[in-house]
C-alpha cells in the first residue's frame, strides 16, 4: 500500500472479526493521504448483526480537518451549485430514478419491425430478428442510427469501441455480417457477455461454463497461496470458491473426477443442468433427481481419478444421505489423499521425497492413518473405545452410520493424526 500511497485508518486493537473464541483484525479502512484528515470518529461498533464481521463506523467531513481533528473554522462545510447540462447527477439518491425517467424515452423510440430494445441500468441490448444477413444488417444499422440520434439530442455519448454484437443462429455458414455505429464497424463475436452471462452463437452456454470454471480455478489458486498448510479455508473463503464452481464430487476436496473446489453433496454441473432441463420440459422432479443420481454414480464408477476416495466412498448415495457429520479440513485430507502426505506433496513438486518422515515407507493417506507405526497409540486409543481395530472398513462404517457418538470418535482419531502431522511438517 505504501507504493500506491495508501494509508490504513484503523485505530486501536479492537477486533473486527469474531467467530467463537477466535478474534482478529481482518477488516481494514484504507484511504489516500488527502482523505485521511477528513475521516473522523473511526471505531468498531458492538452493535449486533448477522455476520462474523463487526460494523465499522466513521465520518467523512466535507472540509479538511486540522491536525487536532477539528475544523479550523466554525463552518460545518460548504456547498456549491452546479448546472447539469446532460445526464443525471451520479451518486445522488434520485439518480437511478431520474435515469430511468430519461431512459424510458429511449426504450419507447419507434423501431423497425422485429427490433426490440432491452434496458438494464445504462446497458442497452438491441435485439434484431431477421432471416437474411443483408436484411439483418440494414435493420440493425437503422435502429443503431435512431439510438445514436436520440443520444446526441440528450447530450449523451455512445461508446462504439465498447459495443459488441453476437449472432444467435442455427445456420452452419454465416456470411460477412457487420454493423455500423457512428462510423465504427462492429463485427459479431463468437460470444459476448451480457449482465454476467456469456451468450454464444448456438446458445450452448459452453463459453459461460468455461469461463466460470477458469474463474473458480483462479479463486481457489489464490486462496491456496494465502492459506497455510494447516487450518484450512474459513467458511467465507470456502464459500467464495464454491459459489463460482459447481463441478463437485461427493466430498469437499480438490480431487476425484473433476477439477476445482468441491462442495459436499453436489453433482457435476453438466448433470445439474440436465436435471433442470428435464424438470423444465415436464419430467417429474423425483424422476429427474433419480436420473441425475444414476448418471453421477456411473461417472463416479468409470472415472480413473480419485481412486483412493472411490475405495472409501464407492456408493455416493450412502455418503451424501448420511444423517450426521460434516467434512472439514482434516477429514477432507483423509478422504481425498491430498494434504500433508509426502507422496502427494512429492507429486505436486512440493517435497523432495515421497518417504514417510517417521518410518521411511511411501507416505500416503492410507499409510499414515492405518499403517505407520508412529501413530500406533492413536489407533490403540480408538480400538480401546470402539472395541475394534482402526481399519479402512471400520472408519467408513463409522462415518456413514448416522450416529453422532460413532462419527465423533472416528473423526477425532483422524483429526488428531493429521493435525499433529501437519504441525510436525511445519516445524
Amino acid at each position: 500500500m505504501a507504493q500506491n500511497d495508501l494509508l490504513i485508518l484503523n485505530e486501536g486493537n479492537k477486533p473486527t472479526f469474531r467467530r467463537g473464541d477466535y478474534t482478529a483484525i481482518l477488516d481494514l479502512t484504507i484511504a489516500t493521504p488527502n482523505l485521511r484528515d477528513r475521516v473522523v470518529r473511526w471505531e468498531v461498533l458492538d452493535k449486533e448483526n448477522l455476520s462474523d464481521h463487526a460494523y465499522i463506523y466513521f465520518e467523512v467531513s466535507k472540509v479538511e480537518m486540522g491536525p487536532t481533528g477539528r475544523n479550523p473554522t466554525k463552518a460545518e462545510g460548504t456547498s456549491k451549485n452546479r448546472t447539469i447540462n446532460s445526464g443525471v447527477p451520479q451518486g445522488s439518491v434520485l439518480g437511478p430514478t431520474l435515469w430511468n425517467v430519461m431512459y424510458d424515452e429511449l426504450l419507447g423510440i419507434q423501431q423497425p419491425p422485429g427490433v426490440t430494445l432491452i434496458g438494464f441500468a445504462d446497458d442497452i441490448a438491441l435485439v434484431v430478428v431477421e432471416r437474411g444477413e443483408t436484411q439483418l444488417m440494414n435493420k440493425a444499422n437503422d435502429a443503431l442510427q435512431r439510438i445514436s440520434t436520440w443520444m446526441s439530442g440528450k447530450g449523451l455519448q455512445l461508446a462504439p469501441e465498447k459495443t459488441e454484437a453476437a449472432l444467435l443462429t442455427t445456420k452452419r455458414k454465416i456470411g460477412n455480417v457487420q454493423f455500423q455505429i457512428q462510423g465504427v464497424t462492429v463485427r459479431p463475436k463468437k460470444a459476448v457477455k451480457y449482465l454476467g452471462v456469456w451468450l454464444d452463437t448456438k446458445l450452448t452456454f459452453a463459453e459461460h461454463i468455461k469461463r466460470t470454471i477458469q474463474k473458480a480455478e483462479k479463486t481457489t489458486a489464490a486462496l491456496a497461496r494465502l492459506m497455510p498448510n494447516v487450518g484450512g479455508a474459513t467458511c467465507i473463503q470456502t464459500t467464495a470458491a464454491i459459489q463460482c464452481d459447481t463441478f463437485t464430487s461427493p466430498i469437499r476436496c480438490p480431487c476425484v473426477a473433476q477439477r476445482g473446489w468441491r462442495n459436499s453433496g453436489s453433482p457435476p454441473i453438466e448433470l445439474m443442468i440436465q436435471e433442470r432441463w428435464e424438470k423444465y420440459t415436464g419430467v417429474n422432479a423425483n424422476t429427474a433427481k433419480e436420473n441425475l443420481m444414476r448418471s453421477w454414480e456411473e461417472k463416479w464408477n468409470n472415472s480413473t481419478n480419485g481412486r483412493w476416495t472411490y475405495r472409501l466412498i464407492p456408493n455416493i448415495r450412502a455418503w451424501i444421505d448420511r444423517k450426521y457429520g460434516e467434512t472439514d479440513y482434516y477429514l477432507t485430507q483423509a478422504l481425498a489423499g491430498h494434504g500433508c502426505f509426502k507422496k502427494y506433496l512429492y507429486d505436486m513438486a512440493r517435497s523432495d521425497t515421497s518417504a514417510c518422515p517417521y518410518c521411511g515407507d511411501e507416505d500416503t493417506a492410507e499409510h499414515t492413518l492405518f499403517h505407520c507405526p508412529h501413530w500406533n497409540d492413536k489407533r490403540a486409543e480408538y480400538a480401546e473405545v470402539a472395541r475394534k481395530p482402526f481399519t479402512v472398513e471400520n472408519m467408513m462404517r463409522d462415518l456413514t452410520s448416522g450416529e453422532e457418538e460413532t462419527w465423533e470418535r472416528t473423526y477425532q482419531t483422524i483429526r488428531s493424526i493429521i493435525e499433529r502431522k501437519g504441525r510436525d511438517e511445519n516445524r
